[in-house]
């Protein structure tokens, strides 16, 4: 009999001592997943969704903001800076590329929009994109866009030497249309 209880205190002291170790255990899985659980959250809240990047892609799919061709890897011609300079004086940290013969500057201006400002190799300007918000659109415009495309749409504004003034506005399927300050529709070939 008396073995029977020693086998039987023995018996209670292990199935004690497991109880106490699977809740170690247990607690400790349970730190492991939250832990894990912190970082996925961190890992994808830190990722870049690219909607500021969206209107730069070209036609090839490649986003020519962040193709890592900028000017460190790419000398800028000096008369393409010279002219930047007198166009935009008050620039600060243009991001520049070189893509199908295009000078690219990327930068945000004053009123802190995205600009995109486009020469040739000779330092011409082609044309510049300025980000707009729908208040800024002229009225007609802006009345136009929203009957047509119900304000789910991006606009910009495109200054190009000696022509008017375009406002492009960028439906989310990736379709564009331009109008002149006046809300006439107007062809354009964008080549960026």
């Amino acid at each position: 009999m008396q073995e029977f209880r020693v086998i039987e205190q023995v018996t209670a002291y292990v199935a004690g001592y497991l109880s106490a170790l699977s809740s170690q255990i247990h607690l400790i899985m349970k730190k492991i997943l939250i832990g894990i659980f912190i970082l996925s959250s961190v890992t994808l809240f830190a990722q870049d969704n690219g909607d500021n990047h969206d209107r730069n892609q070209n036609s090839n799919g490649n986003n020519d903001r962040n193709d890592n061709r900028n000017n460190r890897n790419n000398q800028v011609p000096d008369k393409v800076q010279h002219s930047f300079q007198q166009d935009y004086p008050n620039a600060q940290n243009p991001k520049w590329n070189n893509s199908n013969g295009q000078w690219h500057s990327a930068y945000r201006d004053k009123d802190n929009r995205d600009v995109d400002a486009y020469y040739d190799g000779d330092g011409q300007r082609i044309d510049t994109h300025s980000s707009y918000n729908e208040n800024e659109l002229p009225q007609r415009v802006r009345d136009k866009a929203n009957k047509r495309y119900h304000s789910n749409y991006k606009s910009y504004r495109i200054d190009r030497p000696n022509s008017q003034i375009l406002f492009q506005i960028k439906l989310g399927d990736g379709r564009n249309f331009y109008y002149d300050e006046n809300g006439r529709k107007r062809r354009y070939d964008d080549q960026h």
